[in-house]
């Protein structure tokens, strides 16, 4: 069977006028109109040339076309498939069936005239002038934006931090909207970008200063492989500093050699920071002390845990975390007595300052 495109048979612009009525309906507007849609998307299917002439696409049309196709056979005797692309050379062949048209005047001009008037140039520049204007929009509107999400993000940190109501509500008001999504995610992407710059703007300044006092002002301070640097207090970075600092405040643990100590509602706590949502985990056929929780929304994290103590781990409490890969990390106090019973390869044990342990001959010592 062959199959090509071509200009539009007699068959098809049978097949179409046959199917007006049912394409306007669904649009809810004129047969003639509708028959006039039809035809123009089905003549830039098979002709270059009228496609390169008439280059912007009905998908409303196309679509519908698409669900109608079938098969006819010319007075050659080939099978054709109607209203779509084939063969290059046919494509490219505008004399194929070239007195198609002769006998269908009428419908030809109606064609014509609900054909795109933007040639393929047009086409193209149309697209780099909305792709432009997006782009630009979106660099625009995420600096002049940048003071008042920064404000926000601040102000969502420390409710999040205190539990109060309003989070995501606006304390200063954001003064651009965006038109669409593409243009919300550039300005995300510029003002990372900007958070970046006046990162590194920072550490340089910090970097050849000497004698000035730190942690003043608008910034705060940054310590990364034994540097500390200055950051604008209004970066994302800086928002996560304060949000840890305050967690060490309040005593809320965020490290495994801040664990030992902590209630189980402190350990809830400094998950729900994270956005995670805990419940009670109730398990049968244990000895009622431990107190587990489920983790749901960690990306991380499935299930904490703090035992007292005593049962078949006899006198040592322990703080218990499973990872979502299965892995389960105690925190224990080896000198407590603490019975770890057999250690599987996913077990891991730390001591209360987050050094990691092993069990050999009944005693703990510092893994090596």
């Amino acid at each position: 069977m062959d199959v090509y495109n071509r200009q539009l048979h007699a068959q098809e612009i049978n097949k179409i006028k046959g199917l007006a009525a049912e394409f306007a309906k669904e649009l809810g507007i004129s047969v003639q109109e509708a028959e006039a849609r039809l035809l123009a998307q089905a003549q830039q299917n098979v002709d270059k040339s009228f496609a390169t002439e008439h280059s912007m696409v009905d998908a409303r049309a196309a679509d519908f076309l698409r669900g109608q196709a079938g098969f006819f056979v010319d007075e050659s005797g080939r099978q054709m498939l109607m209203f779509a692309p084939g063969s290059k050379e046919a494509y490219e062949n505008p004399g194929m069936y070239g007195n198609t048209w002769s006998q269908f005047t009428a419908e030809q001009q109606e064609m014509l005239n609900a054909a795109s008037s933007k040639n393929q140039a047009q086409k193209e520049s149309e697209i780099w002038d909305s792709t432009k204007s997006t782009a630009l929009g979106g660099l625009g509107k995420g600096i002049g934006n940048y003071p008042s999400d920064a404000v926000n993000g601040l102000s969502d940190f420390v409710k999040q931090f205190f539990h109060l109501d309003g989070v995501g509500d606006e304390v200063v008001g954001v003064p651009f909207d965006f038109k669409n999504e593409v243009e919300r995610d550039i300005a995300k992407g510029t003002q990372q970008l900007i958070d970046n710059a006046i990162q590194t703007v920072g550490a340089a300044w910090a970097s050849v200063r000497t004698g000035a006092s730190r942690g003043t002002g608008g910034t705060a301070e940054q310590t990364v492989n034994g540097t500390t640097r200055e950051i604008p207090a209004t970066s994302a970075n800086a928002r996560v500093g304060l949000r840890e600092d305050l967690a060490v405040q309040a005593g809320i643990p965020r490290s495994l050699d801040k664990v030992w100590g902590s209630s189980i509602d402190d350990l809830i706590r400094a998950y729900k920071m994270d956005g995670a949502t805990l419940s009670p985990s109730i398990r049968s056929g244990t000895s009622g002390r431990a107190q587990a929780y489920t983790v749901e929304g960690h990306p991380v994290i499935s299930e904490i845990q703090y035992h007292p103590g005593g049962g078949r781990h006899k006198s040592g409490e322990y703080y218990k975390f499973t990872y979502k890969d299965g892995t389960e990390v105690r925190v224990i106090d080896p000198a407590s007595g603490f019975k770890s019973g057999t250690i599987t390869s996913y077990q891991k044990y730390y001591d209360p300052k987050g050094n990691r342990l092993k069990y050999e001959a009944g005693k703990w010592s510092a893994w090596e």
